[in-house]
C-alpha cells in the first residue's frame, strides 16, 4: 500500500504531459488484391490447363495404341482364315477331279467298275424347236405426272 500511495503522490506532483490532438484519418478502404496475387492465380490456371492438355494427348495416344493392337490381332485372324480357305479350295479342287473321285469311291466305298453287261447306252432324241411362249403385253409405266393427276381426281 505504501508503494501505491508513493506513485500516486509522484503523479500528483508532476503535471501530466498532454499530447497534441491529431485529427483522426478517414477509414481506409479494404486493401485490394496485390497484382502479384493475380499473376500467381493466372500462372496456376495456365499450369492446370497445360496439364489437362497433356493428359488429353496421352489419353489419345493410348487409344490409338489400343486400336492398333486390335487391328493387328484382327489381321492375324484374317490371315489364318484366308489360309484355311485356301486349303479348302485345294481340297475341293482335288475332290472335283473325276479320276480322284473314282479312286475315292473304289477305296473307301468298296465300289468297282461296271461289267460289260451292266453298261447300257441311251439315245437321246434331238429336241424340237423350243416351245413359243405367248407374249405378254407390257402395261405402260406410270409417270410422275399421271400419279399427281391421279391424286387430284
Amino acid at each position: 500500500m505504501l508503494v501505491a500511495e508513493k506513485y500516486a503522490y509522484i503523479e500528483e506532483m508532476e503535471p501530466a504531459i498532454q499530447q497534441p490532438k491529431v485529427p483522426k484519418e478517414a477509414p481506409k478502404a479494404a486493401p485490394s488484391a496485390k497484382p502479384n496475387t493475380l499473376n500467381k492465380a493466372v500462372s496456376v490456371l495456365l499450369v492446370m490447363i497445360c496439364f489437362a492438355a497433356a493428359c488429353l494427348v496421352v489419353y489419345r495416344y493410348a487409344l490409338i495404341s489400343e486400336n492398333h493392337r486390335t487391328i493387328l490381332r484382327l489381321e492375324s485372324e484374317l490371315s489364318k482364315v484366308l489360309d484355311y480357305q485356301d486349303r479348302l479350295r485345294v481340297e475341293l479342287a482335288y475332290n472335283e477331279d473325276i479320276n480322284n473321285i473314282g479312286d475315292l469311291a473304289m477305296d473307301d466305298l468298296g465300289m468297282h467298275y461296271p461289267d460289260k453287261d451292266q453298261i447300257r447306252y441311251v439315245n437321246i432324241p434331238e429336241p424340237e424347236e423350243p416351245a413359243a411362249f405367248p407374249e405378254i403385253a407390257e402395261e405402260p409405266k406410270e409417270t410422275i405426272w399421271s400419279r399427281i393427276l391421279g391424286f387430284l381426281h
